[in-house]
Protein backbone atom coordinates (compact mmCIF):
# COMPACT_ATOMS: atom_id res chain seq x y z
CA UNK A 1 0.00 0.00 0.00
CA UNK A 2 1.10 3.57 -0.72
CA UNK A 3 -0.11 6.50 1.38
CA UNK A 4 -0.16 10.27 1.03
CA UNK A 5 -1.32 12.90 3.51
CA UNK A 6 -3.64 15.54 2.04
CA UNK A 7 -4.64 18.90 3.46
CA UNK A 8 -8.24 20.10 3.77
CA UNK A 9 -8.28 21.08 0.07
CA UNK A 10 -7.02 17.61 -0.91
CA UNK A 11 -3.60 18.90 -1.86
CA UNK A 12 -0.72 16.52 -1.16
CA UNK A 13 1.48 17.32 1.84
CA UNK A 14 3.70 14.28 2.35
CA UNK A 15 4.20 10.74 1.09
CA UNK A 16 4.21 8.10 3.82
CA UNK A 17 6.71 5.71 2.26
CA UNK A 18 8.03 4.14 5.46
CA UNK A 19 5.73 2.38 7.90
CA UNK A 20 5.88 -0.62 10.21
CA UNK A 21 2.30 -1.76 9.67
CA UNK A 22 -0.97 -0.49 8.26
CA UNK A 23 -4.60 -1.60 8.39
CA UNK A 24 -7.12 -0.08 5.98
CA UNK A 25 -10.78 -1.13 6.26
CA UNK A 26 -13.50 -0.28 3.75
CA UNK A 27 -17.18 -1.00 4.49
CA UNK A 28 -20.22 -1.15 2.25
CA UNK A 29 -22.85 0.47 4.47
CA UNK A 30 -20.93 2.36 7.16
CA UNK A 31 -17.68 4.24 7.65
CA UNK A 32 -14.35 2.48 7.27
CA UNK A 33 -11.25 3.12 9.35
CA UNK A 34 -7.47 2.89 9.35
CA UNK A 35 -4.47 2.47 11.62
CA UNK A 36 -0.88 3.07 10.60
CA UNK A 37 2.39 2.71 12.56
CA UNK A 38 5.35 4.73 11.30
CA UNK A 39 8.75 5.76 12.61
CA UNK A 40 8.66 9.04 14.54
CA UNK A 41 9.81 11.54 11.92
CA UNK A 42 9.39 15.30 12.07
CA UNK A 43 7.92 15.50 8.54
CA UNK A 44 5.36 12.80 9.39
CA UNK A 45 4.37 14.54 12.62
CA UNK A 46 3.97 17.87 10.83
CA UNK A 47 1.91 16.34 8.02
CA UNK A 48 -0.35 13.95 9.91
CA UNK A 49 -2.31 16.55 11.83
CA UNK A 50 -5.82 15.88 13.11
CA UNK A 51 -8.33 16.91 10.44
CA UNK A 52 -6.03 16.21 7.50
CA UNK A 53 -6.71 13.25 5.21
CA UNK A 54 -4.92 10.02 4.38
CA UNK A 55 -5.06 8.74 0.82
CA UNK A 56 -4.38 5.15 -0.22
CA UNK A 57 -3.52 4.47 -3.85
CA UNK A 58 -5.41 1.16 -3.74
CA UNK A 59 -8.71 2.57 -2.45
CA UNK A 60 -11.38 5.05 -3.55
CA UNK A 61 -12.08 6.02 0.08
CA UNK A 62 -10.40 8.90 1.87
CA UNK A 63 -9.72 8.72 5.61
CA UNK A 64 -9.93 11.53 8.15
CA UNK A 65 -7.04 11.65 10.62
CA UNK A 66 -8.66 11.64 14.08
CA UNK A 67 -6.02 10.45 16.54
CA UNK A 68 -2.23 10.90 16.64
CA UNK A 69 -0.17 9.09 19.27
CA UNK A 70 3.56 8.66 19.94
CA UNK A 71 4.44 5.42 21.69
CA UNK A 72 7.85 4.47 23.01
CA UNK A 73 8.75 0.80 22.77
CA UNK A 74 11.99 -0.61 24.18
CA UNK A 75 12.34 -3.12 21.32
CA UNK A 76 10.75 -1.36 18.35
CA UNK A 77 11.74 2.16 19.30
CA UNK A 78 9.39 5.16 19.21
CA UNK A 79 6.36 4.72 16.96
CA UNK A 80 3.93 7.24 15.52
CA UNK A 81 0.43 5.73 15.61
CA UNK A 82 -2.24 7.45 13.53
CA UNK A 83 -5.89 6.35 13.31
CA UNK A 84 -9.12 7.66 11.86
CA UNK A 85 -12.27 6.95 9.88
CA UNK A 86 -13.37 7.42 6.29
CA UNK A 87 -15.23 10.50 4.99
CA UNK A 88 -18.59 8.88 5.74
CA UNK A 89 -17.90 9.65 9.42
CA UNK A 90 -18.44 13.39 8.92
CA UNK A 91 -22.22 12.75 9.07
CA UNK A 92 -21.58 11.67 12.67
CA UNK A 93 -21.12 15.40 13.40
CA UNK A 94 -24.77 16.29 12.78
CA UNK A 95 -28.06 15.36 14.43
CA UNK A 96 -31.70 15.75 13.39
CA UNK A 97 -32.56 18.90 15.35
CA UNK A 98 -36.35 18.96 14.97
CA UNK A 99 -39.22 16.49 14.66
CA UNK A 100 -39.45 15.47 10.99
CA UNK A 101 -41.55 13.00 9.03
CA UNK A 102 -40.44 11.42 5.78
CA UNK A 103 -41.86 9.06 3.19
CA UNK A 104 -40.96 8.15 -0.37
CA UNK A 105 -38.15 6.15 -1.95
CA UNK A 106 -35.01 5.52 0.07
CA UNK A 107 -32.87 7.94 -1.90
CA UNK A 108 -35.29 10.87 -1.62
CA UNK A 109 -35.72 10.31 2.14
CA UNK A 110 -31.97 10.24 2.81
CA UNK A 111 -31.39 13.22 0.52
CA UNK A 112 -34.06 15.20 2.40
CA UNK A 113 -32.48 14.45 5.78
CA UNK A 114 -29.01 15.43 4.60
CA UNK A 115 -30.36 18.50 2.81
CA UNK A 116 -32.07 19.67 6.01
CA UNK A 117 -29.24 18.99 8.45
CA UNK A 118 -26.04 19.32 6.40
CA UNK A 119 -26.57 21.38 3.25
CA UNK A 120 -29.38 23.88 3.87
CA UNK A 121 -29.06 24.28 7.63
CA UNK A 122 -27.88 27.52 9.25
CA UNK A 123 -24.45 28.99 8.66
CA UNK A 124 -22.86 27.31 11.68
CA UNK A 125 -24.28 23.85 10.85
CA UNK A 126 -23.77 23.83 7.09
CA UNK A 127 -20.88 21.71 5.79
CA UNK A 128 -19.39 23.70 2.90
CA UNK A 129 -19.01 21.92 -0.42
CA UNK A 130 -21.33 19.04 0.47
CA UNK A 131 -23.41 17.74 -2.45
CA UNK A 132 -25.68 14.83 -3.38
CA UNK A 133 -25.21 12.54 -6.38
CA UNK A 134 -28.46 11.07 -7.67
CA UNK A 135 -28.58 7.41 -8.65
CA UNK A 136 -30.87 6.15 -11.41
CA UNK A 137 -30.30 2.50 -10.46
CA UNK A 138 -33.75 0.88 -10.14
CA UNK A 139 -32.42 -1.34 -7.35
CA UNK A 140 -32.18 1.87 -5.31
CA UNK A 141 -35.04 3.99 -6.64
CA UNK A 142 -37.54 1.15 -6.18
CA UNK A 143 -36.97 0.92 -2.41
CA UNK A 144 -39.85 2.59 -0.57
CA UNK A 145 -39.94 4.07 2.94
CA UNK A 146 -43.59 4.38 3.93
CA UNK A 147 -43.15 6.50 7.06
CA UNK A 148 -40.11 7.66 9.01
CA UNK A 149 -40.35 9.91 12.05
CA UNK A 150 -37.11 11.14 13.63
CA UNK A 151 -35.92 13.73 16.10
CA UNK A 152 -32.60 13.96 17.91
CA UNK A 153 -31.07 11.02 16.05
CA UNK A 154 -27.55 11.19 14.71
CA UNK A 155 -27.61 11.66 10.92
CA UNK A 156 -24.89 9.04 10.43
CA UNK A 157 -26.85 6.49 12.47
CA UNK A 158 -30.02 7.12 10.44
CA UNK A 159 -28.19 6.66 7.13
CA UNK A 160 -26.48 3.47 8.32
CA UNK A 161 -29.70 2.01 9.70
CA UNK A 162 -31.77 2.59 6.56
CA UNK A 163 -29.03 1.40 4.20
CA UNK A 164 -28.25 -1.72 6.22
CA UNK A 165 -31.95 -2.63 6.43
CA UNK A 166 -32.21 -2.44 2.64
CA UNK A 167 -28.75 -3.85 1.75
CA UNK A 168 -27.76 -0.62 -0.02
CA UNK A 169 -24.26 0.81 0.10
CA UNK A 170 -23.34 4.46 0.61
CA UNK A 171 -20.19 6.49 0.44
CA UNK A 172 -18.88 10.03 0.59
CA UNK A 173 -16.14 10.75 -1.93
CA UNK A 174 -13.96 13.85 -2.26
CA UNK A 175 -15.11 16.40 -4.80
CA UNK A 176 -13.25 19.47 -5.98
CA UNK A 177 -11.10 21.39 -3.52
CA UNK A 178 -12.27 20.18 -0.12
CA UNK A 179 -15.81 19.22 -1.16
CA UNK A 180 -17.81 16.08 -0.43
CA UNK A 181 -20.26 14.06 -2.53
CA UNK A 182 -22.74 11.62 -0.99
CA UNK A 183 -24.13 8.76 -3.07
CA UNK A 184 -25.97 5.47 -2.74
CA UNK A 185 -24.87 2.45 -4.73
CA UNK A 186 -25.40 -1.27 -5.12
CA UNK A 187 -22.60 -3.65 -6.01
CA UNK A 188 -22.29 -5.60 -9.24
CA UNK A 189 -23.81 -9.07 -9.33
CA UNK A 190 -21.02 -11.53 -10.16
CA UNK A 191 -22.80 -14.62 -8.81
CA UNK A 192 -24.08 -17.70 -10.60
CA UNK A 193 -27.60 -16.23 -10.47
CA UNK A 194 -26.84 -13.96 -13.45
CA UNK A 195 -25.29 -14.31 -16.90
CA UNK A 196 -24.24 -10.74 -17.74
CA UNK A 197 -21.05 -10.27 -15.72
CA UNK A 198 -18.08 -12.63 -15.31
CA UNK A 199 -18.45 -14.92 -12.31
CA UNK A 200 -16.33 -14.36 -9.21
CA UNK A 201 -15.98 -17.39 -6.94
CA UNK A 202 -13.84 -17.58 -3.82
CA UNK A 203 -13.01 -21.12 -2.82
CA UNK A 204 -10.04 -23.16 -1.54
CA UNK A 205 -10.45 -25.33 -4.62
CA UNK A 206 -9.62 -22.28 -6.75
CA UNK A 207 -6.69 -21.47 -4.43
CA UNK A 208 -7.94 -17.93 -3.91
CA UNK A 209 -9.46 -18.37 -0.41
CA UNK A 210 -6.68 -19.13 2.05
CA UNK A 211 -8.85 -19.57 5.13
CA UNK A 212 -12.43 -18.92 6.09
CA UNK A 213 -14.83 -18.64 9.00
CA UNK A 214 -18.53 -19.47 8.56
CA UNK A 215 -21.25 -18.51 11.03
CA UNK A 216 -25.00 -19.03 10.95
CA UNK A 217 -27.09 -18.06 13.95
CA UNK A 218 -30.77 -17.75 14.79
CA UNK A 219 -30.08 -16.77 18.41
CA UNK A 220 -31.46 -13.22 18.11
CA UNK A 221 -34.00 -13.98 15.39
CA UNK A 222 -37.58 -12.73 15.91
CA UNK A 223 -40.49 -12.95 13.48
CA UNK A 224 -43.42 -11.46 15.42
CA UNK A 225 -43.64 -8.18 17.32
CA UNK A 226 -46.14 -6.63 19.69
CA UNK A 227 -45.90 -2.86 19.95
CA UNK A 228 -47.86 -0.28 21.93
CA UNK A 229 -48.16 3.47 21.62
CA UNK A 230 -50.17 6.15 23.35
CA UNK A 231 -51.90 8.93 21.43
CA UNK A 232 -52.44 12.06 23.51
CA UNK A 233 -55.25 14.37 22.39
CA UNK A 234 -54.75 18.11 22.57
CA UNK A 235 -57.19 19.83 24.96
CA UNK A 236 -57.53 23.61 25.29
CA UNK A 237 -58.69 24.84 28.68
CA UNK A 238 -60.18 28.32 28.98
CA UNK A 239 -60.14 30.55 32.04
CA UNK A 240 -62.49 33.56 31.80
CA UNK A 241 -62.38 36.45 34.30
CA UNK A 242 -62.69 40.25 34.63
CA UNK A 243 -59.57 42.35 34.97
CA UNK A 244 -59.18 45.42 37.17
CA UNK A 245 -60.93 47.56 34.54
CA UNK A 246 -63.96 45.31 34.44
CA UNK A 247 -63.03 43.88 31.02
CA UNK A 248 -63.50 40.21 30.31
CA UNK A 249 -60.21 38.33 29.75
CA UNK A 250 -59.98 34.83 28.34
CA UNK A 251 -56.81 32.84 28.96
CA UNK A 252 -56.16 29.59 27.15
CA UNK A 253 -53.95 26.76 28.29
CA UNK A 254 -53.04 23.81 26.13
CA UNK A 255 -52.74 20.41 27.74
CA UNK A 256 -52.92 16.82 26.60
CA UNK A 257 -54.90 13.87 27.79
CA UNK A 258 -54.48 10.23 26.94
CA UNK A 259 -56.90 9.49 24.16
CA UNK A 260 -56.00 6.01 23.03
CA UNK A 261 -53.53 3.22 23.64
CA UNK A 262 -52.96 1.21 20.49
CA UNK A 263 -51.41 -2.24 20.22
CA UNK A 264 -49.99 -3.51 16.95
CA UNK A 265 -49.08 -7.08 16.12
CA UNK A 266 -46.98 -7.77 13.04
CA UNK A 267 -45.34 -10.90 11.66
CA UNK A 268 -42.84 -11.09 8.82
CA UNK A 269 -44.44 -14.29 7.50
CA UNK A 270 -48.02 -15.52 7.40
CA UNK A 271 -48.90 -16.13 11.06
CA UNK A 272 -45.94 -18.15 12.35
CA UNK A 273 -47.01 -20.58 15.05
CA UNK A 274 -45.73 -23.12 17.52
CA UNK A 275 -41.96 -23.31 17.98
CA UNK A 276 -41.47 -21.40 14.75
CA UNK A 277 -43.01 -18.27 16.31
CA UNK A 278 -40.45 -15.95 17.96
CA UNK A 279 -41.97 -12.91 19.65
CA UNK A 280 -40.69 -9.56 20.90
CA UNK A 281 -42.16 -6.37 22.35
CA UNK A 282 -41.51 -2.65 21.94
CA UNK A 283 -43.05 0.43 23.56
CA UNK A 284 -43.13 3.30 21.08
CA UNK A 285 -44.10 5.73 23.83
CA UNK A 286 -46.59 8.56 23.58
CA UNK A 287 -47.07 11.39 21.15
CA UNK A 288 -49.17 14.55 21.16
CA UNK A 289 -51.51 15.26 18.31
CA UNK A 290 -49.53 18.43 17.66
CA UNK A 291 -46.75 16.18 16.41
CA UNK A 292 -46.63 13.75 13.48
CA UNK A 293 -48.57 16.20 11.36
CA UNK A 294 -51.31 16.44 13.99
CA UNK A 295 -53.23 13.51 12.55
CA UNK A 296 -53.96 10.22 14.25
CA UNK A 297 -53.67 8.27 10.99
CA UNK A 298 -50.17 9.62 10.36
CA UNK A 299 -49.09 8.82 13.90
CA UNK A 300 -50.52 5.32 13.65
CA UNK A 301 -48.63 4.63 10.42
CA UNK A 302 -45.37 5.97 11.84
CA UNK A 303 -45.55 3.76 14.90
CA UNK A 304 -46.37 0.70 12.84
CA UNK A 305 -43.31 1.48 10.71
CA UNK A 306 -41.22 1.72 13.88
CA UNK A 307 -42.42 -1.72 14.97
CA UNK A 308 -41.55 -3.25 11.59
CA UNK A 309 -38.12 -1.59 11.65
CA UNK A 310 -37.46 -2.94 15.15
CA UNK A 311 -38.35 -6.44 13.99
CA UNK A 312 -35.95 -5.99 11.11
CA UNK A 313 -33.09 -5.58 13.59
CA UNK A 314 -33.56 -9.16 14.81
CA UNK A 315 -32.83 -11.28 11.76
CA UNK A 316 -30.71 -14.35 11.24
CA UNK A 317 -26.95 -14.05 11.00
CA UNK A 318 -25.25 -15.75 8.09
CA UNK A 319 -21.73 -14.66 7.24
CA UNK A 320 -18.47 -15.84 5.74
CA UNK A 321 -15.15 -14.29 6.63
CA UNK A 322 -11.95 -15.18 4.89
CA UNK A 323 -8.47 -14.25 3.76
CA UNK A 324 -7.88 -13.95 0.04
CA UNK A 325 -4.78 -14.80 -1.92
CA UNK A 326 -3.71 -11.27 -2.86
CA UNK A 327 -2.36 -11.86 -6.37
CA UNK A 328 -4.11 -14.93 -7.74
CA UNK A 329 -6.98 -14.89 -10.27
CA UNK A 330 -9.02 -11.87 -9.06
CA UNK A 331 -7.75 -8.32 -8.49
CA UNK A 332 -9.60 -6.00 -6.11
CA UNK A 333 -10.85 -2.88 -7.88
CA UNK A 334 -10.82 -4.64 -11.26
CA UNK A 335 -12.51 -8.02 -10.93
CA UNK A 336 -14.50 -7.32 -7.76
CA UNK A 337 -15.24 -4.47 -5.38
CA UNK A 338 -16.90 -3.69 -2.08
CA UNK A 339 -20.63 -4.45 -2.28
CA UNK A 340 -20.34 -6.89 -5.17
CA UNK A 341 -22.35 -10.12 -5.06
CA UNK A 342 -20.11 -13.17 -5.43
CA UNK A 343 -20.03 -16.92 -4.83
CA UNK A 344 -18.12 -18.31 -1.87
CA UNK A 345 -17.44 -21.90 -0.84
CA UNK A 346 -15.38 -23.28 2.01
CA UNK A 347 -13.47 -26.55 2.21
CA UNK A 348 -16.49 -28.32 3.73
CA UNK A 349 -18.70 -27.65 0.74
CA UNK A 350 -20.76 -24.91 2.41
CA UNK A 351 -21.57 -22.45 -0.34
CA UNK A 352 -23.62 -19.31 -0.72
CA UNK A 353 -24.40 -16.21 -2.70
CA UNK A 354 -23.06 -13.31 -0.66
CA UNK A 355 -22.12 -9.67 -0.98
CA UNK A 356 -18.82 -8.19 0.17
CA UNK A 357 -19.75 -6.02 3.15
CA UNK A 358 -16.23 -5.26 4.37
CA UNK A 359 -12.64 -5.58 3.19
CA UNK A 360 -9.63 -5.25 5.49
CA UNK A 361 -6.27 -4.58 3.85
CA UNK A 362 -3.28 -5.04 6.11
CA UNK A 363 0.45 -4.81 5.52
CA UNK A 364 3.43 -5.49 7.75
CA UNK A 365 6.81 -7.20 7.55
CA UNK A 366 5.08 -10.44 6.55
CA UNK A 367 3.45 -8.90 3.47
CA UNK A 368 -0.04 -7.84 2.40
CA UNK A 369 -3.28 -9.61 3.30
CA UNK A 370 -6.81 -8.99 2.05
CA UNK A 371 -9.57 -10.18 4.39
CA UNK A 372 -13.16 -9.69 3.23
CA UNK A 373 -16.37 -10.23 5.16
CA UNK A 374 -19.13 -11.84 3.12
CA UNK A 375 -22.77 -11.29 4.14
CA UNK A 376 -25.68 -13.38 2.94
CA UNK A 377 -27.86 -11.78 0.27
CA UNK A 378 -30.98 -13.55 1.52
CA UNK A 379 -33.14 -13.03 4.61
CA UNK A 380 -33.71 -16.49 6.03
CA UNK A 381 -36.59 -17.73 8.15
CA UNK A 382 -37.05 -20.92 10.09
CA UNK A 383 -40.11 -23.02 10.59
Amino acid sequence: MEFMVLDKNYDGIAMIDTFTSAIWTVRYDEAGDFEIYTPVRLDYIQAMQIGNYLWNRDSDRLMVIETVEIETDAEEGPQLIVTGRSLESILDRRIVTSSQNFSGNLQSVLFAIIQNEVISSGTTRRIPGFSLKTSSDSRITSISISELSIRGENVYDVVCSLCQANKVGWRILPKGAGGFEFELYVGVDRSYAQSVNPYVTFSPSFENLLNSNYIKSFKSYKNSIYAIGTYQKEVILQNKYKDDNGEWVVEEQTTYEEAEVVTWQYSETATPSGLARREMFVDNGGVNDGEQGGEYATWNAVNKEKAIAELGEHQTTTAFEGELEATRQYIYGEDFNIGDVVQVENEFGITGTVYISEIVFSQDANGITIAPTFTSTEDETIG
